[in-house]
């Protein structure tokens, strides 16, 4: 009979089904990662010290508002070296004066018998102006005019590194830049910012005194925490020139996904909290609806070494309520847990595909 081989494989399927039905509720099956020494918890009753820290997303401080306005390259700065032509307006060859001068950290010049004058800020003619004016005041030249030419300004340079929108070199042109300044100029912090910046070498970093208050210390290795400060803070720490800014960057995090799902090593997105639920999307979905597939167990390291915990879970209570839909932490293991039904119908798909294999063996 061509058909007798068929008709045999539906008879085998149809009793192994009946028999693995009224196995439901009484068998056990074996689960993955099964593990005695396991600590066993609902989500109801995780201790605070075992559920997952939440992650922060560093990139949307805003560093901007605390951040000085940069530097108008039109005007004079300190540490600006400077070409000063003062013509006296007396005849001969001693009514022209020419002077190389530097514009202090102070911001000023020190002129031969006129004194200190402030230079910082302004344009060259507006400078011009205040040194005739300075120079009327003294009483030293009472008709002068001045010519200034800027002859040198000085480039130092701070590097930026990790997790930053625009890493690379910063050209500092002022001596109080502060992180809030390096931040803003390197495009804020990426994604991937862990939060801990490491601020090292620059030729300002001298002293180490841990007492000394924030914007005055200059550590040869300093290190802030964005997760206890705020960007109002960072304005207050200076980046000395020829320093190197490490902002260090989240490690990868990822997340096992198996089980009656489609086992998969999930990458969880830098600075983004993931949830039971967004885990088992991501992983494609459970394979059965969870009207006949809910035990869904979370298998966690413990944070003091001591083996590992399994939090029992709910898929429909985790869609009913948000603190059953328990934030996952890097290295979870996500087991979707067979159950009989689970495990009756997935027989029954590999007996058809036997039978199915059967019919295409025995057809002429």
């Amino acid at each position: 009979m061509p058909f007798g081989l068929p008709i045999r494989f539906l008879t085998l399927i149809v009793c192994l089904a009946s028999g693995l039905s009224s196995l439901q509720g009484c068998a056990q099956f074996p689960t993955s990662l099964t593990n005695t020494q396991s600590r066993r918890y609902r989500p109801s009753n995780l201790p605070q010290h075992l559920a997952a820290k939440p992650i922060s997303d560093y990139s949307r401080l805003d560093f901007a508002q605390f951040a000085q306005a940069s530097a108008d390259p039109q005007k004079l700065q300190p540490g600006d070296r400077l070409a000063v032509q003062l013509n006296t307006g007396a005849w001969g060859d001693g009514g022209v004066e020419d002077w190389n001068v530097g514009i202090d950290d102070t911001g000023h010049a020190h002129l031969p018998q006129i004194g200190p004058v402030q230079l910082a800020g302004l344009t060259r003619s507006e400078a011009e102006q205040s040194i005739v004016q300075a120079s009327r005041a003294q009483q030293v030249y009472l008709t002068p005019t001045v010519d200034i030419e800027l002859k040198e300004r000085p480039q130092q340079i701070v590097a930026v590194m990790g997790a930053v929108n625009r890493p690379g070199e910063i050209s500092v042109n002022r001596s109080d830049m502060s992180l809030a300044d390096v931040i803003v100029q390197a495009g804020g912090l990426s994604a991937t910012a862990s939060g801990r910046i490491v601020i090292s070498g620059g030729t300002g970093s001298a002293t180490t005194d841990s007492a000394a208050p924030i914007g005055h210390r200059q550590l040869s290795a300093q290190t802030v925490s964005l997760s206890n400060s705020t960007p109002a803070d960072s304005a207050d720490i200076v980046v000395p020139a020829g320093a190197v800014v490490t902002v260090e960057e989240m490690p990868q995090r990822g997340i096992q996904v198996m089980g009656v799902i489609r086992n998969k090593v999930v990458d969880l997105p830098p600075g983004k909290n993931i949830r039971l639920l967004d885990a088992l999307t991501m992983a494609g979905g459970p394979t059965y609806s969870n009207w006949i597939l809910d035990r869904v167990d979370v298998i966690r390291h413990s944070p003091d070494g001591q083996g590992t915990i399994r939090i029992k879970c709910s898929i429909r209570k985790a869609k009913n309520d948000t603190r059953e839909n328990i934030l996952l932490s890097s290295h979870d293991v996500v087991s979707v847990e067979e159950n009989a039904i689970t495990f009756t119908l997935s027989t029954i798909q590999s007996l058809f595909a036997v039978g199915t294999s059967g019919m295409r063996l025995a057809a002429p």
